[in-house]
C-alpha cells in the first residue's frame, strides 16, 4: 500500500480505480474478518482542523488519531496533492469523496451490498436517498438518520440510540455526513461499537449529488481551481474559510517544503555519496535479550505488529529506541513504519525514544512525528 506523510497524516497515493478497486477489496475482507475500516478523504480544512501552525500542540488529536487509524486517506484537494508532490512522493491523482460516492453505489448495487446513511440536514438528506432510490432502484438501503450533532463533544445517549440502529440494520456501508471534523471523531470515539465493514465521511456530497451545490468544470478540478468556483457560488460562506486555511496551511508547509527540497539539492550535488540518503536504517529494542531489526525488514503493518508482539513488552515498562544515528533522512515508507510503530506503542503504553542526527530530527519534526 503505497502512503506518503504530510504534517503526520498518512496518504495513499493510489489512482482513482485503484482507490475503487482497493475498497471493494476492503469490504470483502471486513465482511470475512468482520472488522470495520475508515476512509478518510482529506483537504486542507482537515490539516487545520487537525494542527495548530505551532508545533507545541495538536489542536484536535481525536481526529488525528482518526486520521492515522483510518483505513485509507484519500487527497480530496489539490493543494494536498501539489504540497506531497512537493515532498517527493508520487501520488498518482486527486481522489474526491464526491468523485467516489456514485461509483461506490454502483458498486453496491452490483454486489447487493447494504447502505445506511448517517448525518446531514434531515430534509435535504431525505431528497438526496429518495434519488438515489430512483437511480439505483437495486440498491439495499436499510436506514438513514439524521441525529442533530451540535459539537464534536461525547452525547452517550444520542450515540447508544444511533448505533443500537446500526448494528441491528448490519449494513455493510455507513456514509457519515457531520462534516469534517465531527464525523471522523464521532467514529472514532464509537469505533469500538461498530461493527461496520466500511465506514466513510462524505461531509456534503449528499448536496453535490443533489446538485444543491454545483461542482465546478472538470477542467478546474483537475488544474485545481475548483475553489475559485466555489467561491463564485458560496463567497459568504467559504471566504474567510478558504482564506484562514491557506495562511495556516502555508505556515505549516513552507518549512517542510524547504527541508525536503534541501535534501533533494544535496542528493543531487552528491551523486557519488550516500545512494541512500533517504533510506532509514536500524532499529534497535531496550530489552533483555537486545532484539535488533531494521526498517526494511516490515512489509506491512502487519509485519510490524508481530514484531512487537514476539517482543512481549510489558505496558508502562517497555521502552523502545529507534537508533537512526548514520543516516541522513527518512523516505515517505520509513517514515510511516515510524508513524505506525508510535501508533502501536501508544496502544500498549510502550515509550519510544528516537535516536537520530540532527537533520532527521528536524525532518521528523516538520513532519509532526516528534
Amino acid at each position: 500500500m503505497s502512503k506518503g506523510i504530510l504534517l503526520g497524516i498518512p496518504i495513499n497515493g493510489n489512482s482513482f480505480d485503484e482507490t475503487l478497486s482497493s475498497f471493494e477489496n476492503i469490504i470483502k475482507t471486513n465482511k470475512s474478518n468482520k472488522k470495520s475500516s475508515y476512509i478518510a478523504t482529506v483537504n486542507t480544512d482537515f490539516v487545520v482542523n487537525t494542527l495548530y501552525a505551532s508545533y507545541k500542540k495538536i489542536k484536535n488529536i481525536n481526529l488525528l488519531k482518526t486520521l492515522i487509524h483510518a483505513e485509507w486517506v484519500t487527497a480530496d484537494g489539490m493543494p494536498i496533492v501539489w504540497a506531497i508532490r512537493g515532498l517527493g512522493f508520487p501520488i498518482k491523482e486527486r481522489v474526491t469523496g464526491a468523485d467516489l460516492f456514485k461509483p461506490l453505489l454502483n458498486l453496491a448495487e452490483a454486489k447487493k451490498w447494504k447502505i445506511y446513511f448517517l448525518g446531514g440536514k434531515e430534509s435535504e438528506a431525505k431528497l438526496a436517498i429518495e434519488k438515489i432510490r430512483n437511480e439505483f432502484p437495486k440498491l439495499k438501503i436499510v436506514g438513514s438518520n439524521y441525529p442533530m450533532i451540535q459539537s464534536i463533544d461525547s452525547n452517550e445517549e444520542i450515540d447508544f440510540e444511533i448505533i443500537k440502529d446500526i448494528n441491528l440494520k448490519k449494513p455493510d456501508i455507513l456514509f457519515l455526513s457531520f462534516g469534517n471534523p465531527k464525523q471522523e471523531i464521532w467514529y472514532y470515539r464509537n469505533r469500538s461499537n461498530i461493527s461496520i465493514p466500511f465506514v466513510m465521511g462524505i461531509g456534503g456530497t449528499l448536496n453535490f449529488y443533489l446538485g444543491k451545490i454545483q461542482r465546478a468544470p472538470r477542467w478546474m478540478q483537475i488544474s485545481g481551481l475548483e475553489w475559485v468556483y466555489r467561491l463564485k457560488e458560496e463567497p459568504i460562506r467559504l471566504f474567510k474559510r478558504y482564506l484562514i486555511d491557506a495562511l495556516l496551511f502555508s505556515i505549516m508547509f513552507i518549512p517542510l517544503l524547504v527541508y525536503y527540497q534541501f535534501l533533494f539539492l544535496v542528493n543531487a550535488i552528491n551523486k557519488n555519496g550516500n545512494k541512500k540518503l533517504l533510506q532509514a536504517n536500524k532499529m534497535l529494542s531496550e530489552i533483555k535479550d537486545s532484539n535488533h531489526f531494521s526498517l526494511e525488514d516490515w512489509k506491512s503493518e502487519d509485519d510490524l505488529i508481530k514484531t512487537l508482539n514476539k517482543m512481549k513488552l510489558k505496558p508502562d515498562k517497555g521502552k523502545i529506541i529507534l537508533n537512526l544515528n548514520g543516516i541522513k533522512a527518512c523516505n515517505h515508507e520509513d517514515i510511516y513504519k515510524i508513524l505506525i510503530l508510535k501508533k502501536e506503542c501508544s496502544k500498549k503504553n510502550i515509550s519510544i525514544k528516537i535516536i537520530s542526527n540532527r537533520l532527521i530530527k528536524l525532518q521528523l519534526y516538520l513532519q509532526r512525528i516528534i
